[in-house]
């Protein structure tokens, strides 16, 4: 047990040691590095999930969201010590891994919906994080591009001048995932979709969130309008789709950013998405609805 309690850390053996059942198996989950993550198995037969955030303001900022979202299919924090949670482990198969139907992307868009339309308290201590999509920081995200040489300099002005002739004059600020996509949703046998990641979780323009899903979870046209026929039953996609160029490029842009970072090596994703849109801007006289479309064909 001494091992176990070194592997796991004080905060999350503390949370551990508070379970009313023995535990019996500890497993752990994805990389052991900035956020560990464990499987347990405790010998009244629940499975938890329990997990390291990088720091106290992380994991208080998603206890928080999780708990004014109070949704099912998004797993509540049942405990925490600092930077340790535990919270339901969710069995099920994700999204990136079976055939997706009409049905199942219409039921995630309604999910995305409802946390959108999740009503921010007066009270909320959260600053939207809308520094990343003001023209400054854009302008500053193209030129690391530029001095990294992922993209040409006349490539980065191209880009910017695509998302400014496309910005909104205000959005919409509320919770938002930022990592909406089929790798991190699960369906059970029942059909049941979870939102298994929720690390990512903050307040920020609504309309970056569903950009950030168009850059992590490309779909065909058709499925992408059952999307936001799911999405538009809670919450109107009309003002994202208006300005998509723009929501578009500010999301590719910080994945871009983010991998330069991270990983280096993993650039090439966001940074087609952010070519792809530049090329069918500058290339078609399609706009909001139609250019979606046209980005979102083979």
């Amino acid at each position: 047990m001494h091992d176990l309690s070194s592997q796991l850390g004080e905060d999350l053996w503390s949370l551990v040691q508070a379970v009313p059942s023995r535990l019996v198996a500890a497993t752990p989950i994805g990389a052991l590095s900035a956020s560990p993550a464990f499987r347990f198995q405790f010998a009244d037969g629940r499975v938890l999930k329990g997990r390291y955030l990088p720091s106290v303001a992380e994991a208080e900022r998603i206890e928080y969201i999780l708990r004014c979202v109070n949704h099912p299919s998004f797993p509540q924090v049942l405990a925490r010590q600092r930077t340790a949670f535990l919270s339901h482990w969710i069995d099920g198969t994700p999204l990136d891994r079976v055939s997706l139907t009409a049905d199942t992307v219409r039921r995630c868009g309604t999910l995305q919906g409802l946390l959108h339309s999740t009503l921010l308290p007066p009270e909320n201590p959260y600053r939207p994080h809308t520094a990343r999509c003001s023209e400054d920081g854009l302008r500053q995200r193209l030129d690391q591009l530029v001095r990294a040489g992922l993209v040409a300099e006349s490539e980065g002005h191209a880009l910017l001048a695509l998302a400014l002739d496309h910005a909104p004059a205000t959005s919409a600020i509320g919770f938002v995932h930022c990592d909406f996509c089929s790798e991190n949703i699960v369906q059970q046998a029942s059909g049941d979709l979870y939102a298994i990641d929720s690390d990512a979780l903050t307040v920020d323009a609504i309309d970056y969130d569903l950009g950030r899903t168009w850059y992590r979870w490309p779909m065909s046209p058709s499925l992408r309008a059952a999307y936001f026929a799911g999405y538009d039953s809670v919450r109107s996609s009309r003002d994202f789709v208006m300005h998509f160029p723009y929501w578009a490029v500010a999301a590719a842009l910080a994945g871009v950013v983010f991998r330069l970072r991270r990983h280096p090596q993993s650039t090439d994703v966001p940074l087609s998405r952010l070519r792809l849109v530049l090329h069918h801007c500058t290339h078609s006289a399609a706009t909001g609805e139609a250019l979606l479309r046209l980005c979102d064909s083979p």
